[in-house]
């Protein structure tokens, strides 16, 4: 009896002593860390229509906090790309898939020319963790050389000047600030959106004929500190851009012609 007893009692406290520190070492090994919220993974290559932009929408969210899309592109053929995003700030990083690190970071709008040839892995984030709705258009688009002198002509397409507004750049006669000016053949009847596009500075839009006559100006009707200008051309002729800046900015930009 006195046996049965004493081995009731250390059953007892042996549960007493070891079931909390099993108990807790269970708790443990079934606990895991916080994980970052995973990434979507990308679909099938992305194709635009014949003749148009291709254009991405996708979705950021609390549980998935990169997207990645697989675009096409074509060894040296330049591409305009802009990402949208309503009430948030994203970005795009762009690889071939198998680099350790992205060659192009995209914030609103960028030119540049492919690397190589293949499918390319456009990841869209949002550096605050914010989410929503992101639309991406990627545009081929082709890089004109102003030579000084040269006559543009619109074709299809249009223009994509890729310049720099410099301090020793020479002053426009009329508003007394740095410009660059442009000559471009326009056809008469035909309407034209020109556009002025820089981070680095405000930008301002004049436009003349060959005889120095004023036809149109603008300063941020291109969005933000952007400048456009909508003109319908009177008649077939030479017309001078002035590519220029509101106040006594200098830096990139993006001069852009083409029919509406």
């Amino acid at each position: 009896m006195l046996c049965r007893r004493l081995a009731f009692i250390m059953c007892f406290a042996w549960s007493v002593l070891v079931s909390p520190a099993a108990l807790w070492a269970q708790d443990k090994k079934e606990a895991k860390p916080d994980e970052p919220a995973p990434a979507e993974k990308p679909t099938e290559p992305k194709k635009a229509p014949k003749g148009k932009d291709l254009v991405i929408k996708g979705t950021l969210t609390g549980l998935v906090q990169e997207v990645s899309h697989l675009v096409p592109l074509k060894k040296d053929q330049a591409y305009e790309v802009n990402i949208t995003s309503h009430g948030f700030f994203t970005e795009i990083r762009v690889d071939d898939g198998k680099a350790k690190k992205p060659f192009l970071l995209i914030a609103g709008t960028k030119i540049f020319k492919s690397p190589g040839e293949g499918i390319f892995r456009f990841l869209v984030s949002s550096p605050g963790g914010s989410s929503g709705q992101y639309e991406i258009t990627v545009r081929p688009t082709t890089l004109t050389e102003a030579k000084a002198g040269e006559i543009l002509t619109v074709a299809e397409g249009g223009i994509t000047i890729d310049g720099m507004l410099a301090k020793d750049d020479p002053l426009d006669k009329v508003r007394k600030k740095i410009c660059k000016t442009y000559d471009v053949q326009l056809i008469g009847g035909k309407t034209y959106i020109i556009d002025l596009v820089s981070k680095q500075f405000d930008a301002f839009l004049r436009l003349e004929d060959i005889e120095g006559k004023r036809l149109a100006q603008d300063d941020d009707s291109g969005g933000g500190t952007n400048a456009r200008i909508r003109f319908k051309a009177p008649e077939d002729g030479t017309y001078r851009i002035y590519a220029t800046t509101f106040n006594t900015g200098t830096g990139a930009f993006l001069l852009k012609v083409r029919e509406e």
